[in-house]
């Protein structure tokens, strides 16, 4: 089993194009990229995610985990205590193409941004974003995605605002087109109506602070990213 986001990514985009990203968004993306490109490694053995999600089906909710190179994932539960991984339990990965890696698999990743695009597949924002949220990527893949989401089209930048915590950042927005999904076993489609996703950024770290996604029929979600980093022990 595979722990990653919720969102569904549809495999096949339709609808009309989109008009260029702005010269400003663009602007500060790639400059995220520089800032990325200049942030250090780590060799720590885990990798700790706080975030609180707010969203129709569970309410708001904050959740804390870690995990290693190999993907197993450690949580803390309601009462305090955490959970250990169990053989063959569920690994914590993000999507990339038609696979999902874990850790130690995003280190193959490539770093140069027409490569790295290709990897992504369909959906491009949206897998973007989500290894931008909470995954323990290299320097150089982080600023490859940014770069990416620089010449995206159709990326607007929303500019300075503040997050649900009150934290200072920059925000851009995107709206993909509208798409589906078949299920493979079954043949049926289901439909994805365009859904828009905003992302508020740490403009001195590059990292993401905040993430909404709407969609018209479809419930508002948030996820705020109380702390995402390296750390050497669990707990």
């Amino acid at each position: 089993a595979i722990a990653a986001g919720a969102v569904a990514y549809p495999v096949i985009g339709v609808g009309e194009s989109r008009p260029p990203a702005s010269a400003s968004a663009a602007e500060f993306l790639n400059r995220m990229a520089a800032t990325a490109a200049g942030a250090s490694e780590t060799d720590a053995p885990y990798w700790k995610v706080h975030v609180e999600v707010d969203n129709e089906d569970d309410r708001q909710r904050r959740s804390t985990s870690w995990f290693d190179r190999e993907g197993h994932l450690w949580s803390r539960i309601p009462d305090g205590s955490i959970e250990k991984p169990s053989p063959g339990g569920k690994l914590k990965a993000w999507p990339v193409g038609d696979r999902f890696p874990t850790w130690k698999q995003l280190d193959s990743l490539p770093t140069a941004p027409d490569a790295l695009e290709r990897r992504l597949g369909d959906d491009v924002f949206g897998k973007a974003s989500a290894l931008l949220q909470d995954a323990p990527l290299a320097p150089e893949v982080r600023a490859a995605l940014f770069k990416i989401m620089a010449r995206t089209e159709g990326v607007k930048l929303i500019g300075q605002v503040e997050d649900t915590k009150g934290r200072k950042g920059t925000a851009v927005e995107f709206t993909g087109r509208p798409g589906w999904m078949e299920d493979p076993a079954t043949g049926k489609r289901t439909i994805f109506p365009s859904r828009t996703t905003r992302l508020v950024i740490d403009p001195e770290s590059g990292k993401l602070l905040e993430s909404y996604d709407t969609a018209k029929g479809m419930p508002d979600s948030r996820a705020t990213y109380l702390e995402v980093g390296p750390v050497d022990r669990i707990g």
